[in-house]
């Protein structure tokens, strides 16, 4: 008796673990659920200041910051391919200024990073890494000083060659040399980042505040701008719309059945109209006619 009972506790314990397993649909026991890529994760801020100590101009740097394999491998709207990072410069007297940006579709760009560089005197400058608050979070400032062996960067930033540049580019539209290309794992992508920090001069160290002191009234082209949708990667500090675009993305994937797939339970108006189609029909009883009495003959 007591092994009977015991199997049926076993029975009962099995039925309850693997009942959520067996119900429902086929199709939704193999989905599989992906956290939210951090945007902050897709553009090292460091390599990218490394980078651009070692451009000719800022066409060569928006060119470096687009190779497949390189720095870049953010994808703020997770369409499956890395962003075109764009970038702009700008600046006056002894300030300059590189600005990064992303278009998204919709015609909205989203600003992703600003470098500044001041020159103090002779071959001496401090350049200035910023993320943008939004994907970095505040405070995300990474300054270093260029000395002489950087006199081939400060030559071109500040000889009488220089010209501000805007990138002619934007969302559909790129260079002929580029081609869109797919996100790397992680574990690659830092390793690439820290070859490229490596091999650069400039050690950066990481503070709250700007450590720029300039007072140029030169302005950054991107710096500001933020896209109110499009942006479906984890953002550190999100404006009112940003959260607002998130949430009802979220809704709308939750409504399809998550991440894309339809659901496959009906609405109630549906499920009444598949019992009512299903149910099946009684045949209508015959109705069975009056017999006819015959009279009966009477024998004379």
């Amino acid at each position: 008796m007591r092994q009977f009972t015991r199997m049926g506790m076993l029975a009962a314990f099995l039925l309850l673990v693997l009942l959520p397993v067996g119900c429902g649909d086929k199709g939704d026991t193999n989905i599989n659920v992906t956290a939210a890529v951090a945007a902050s994760d897709g553009l090292d801020l460091q390599a990218l200041g490394a980078l651009a100590q070692k451009a000719k101009d800022s066409e060569s740097l928006e060119q470096d910051i687009n190779k497949p394999g390189g720095i870049n491998n953010l994808d703020l709207d997770q369409n499956g391919d890395v962003d075109y990072i764009k970038v702009s410069s700008y600046g006056e007297g002894n300030y300059r200024g590189f600005s990064f940006a992303v278009d998204l579709e919709g015609g909205e760009t989203q600003h992703v990073a600003e470098i500044e560089i001041e020159k103090s005197s002779g071959d001496q400058a401090t350049m200035q890494v910023s993320g943008n608050e939004q994907i970095y979070g505040s405070g995300s400032h990474y300054s270093s000083g260029l000395s002489l062996g950087d006199a081939i960067f400060l030559s071109w930033m500040f000889g009488p060659r220089y010209s501000p540049y805007m990138s002619p580019y934007h969302y559909g539209y790129y260079p002929g040399y580029y081609s869109p290309y797919r996100p790397v794992p992680m574990s690659t992508y830092r390793t690439t980042t820290r070859t490229v920090t490596n091999r650069s001069s400039a050690s950066f160290t990481k503070s709250n505040g700007s450590q720029i002191k300039s007072s140029s009234k030169a302005k950054s082209p991107y710096k500001g701008k933020s896209a109110s949708k499009g942006v479906r990667a984890s953002l550190k500090s999100p404006t009112k719309s940003q959260k607002s675009f998130a949430k009802t993305d979220r809704s709308k994937k939750a409504g399809t059945g998550g991440f894309g797939k339809k659901a496959t339970t009906p609405a109630t108006g549906q499920k009444k109209a598949v019992q009512q189609k299903t149910k099946p029909k009684t045949k209508p009883k015959a109705k069975t006619k009056p017999r006819r009495r015959t009279p009966t003959r009477r024998r004379k």
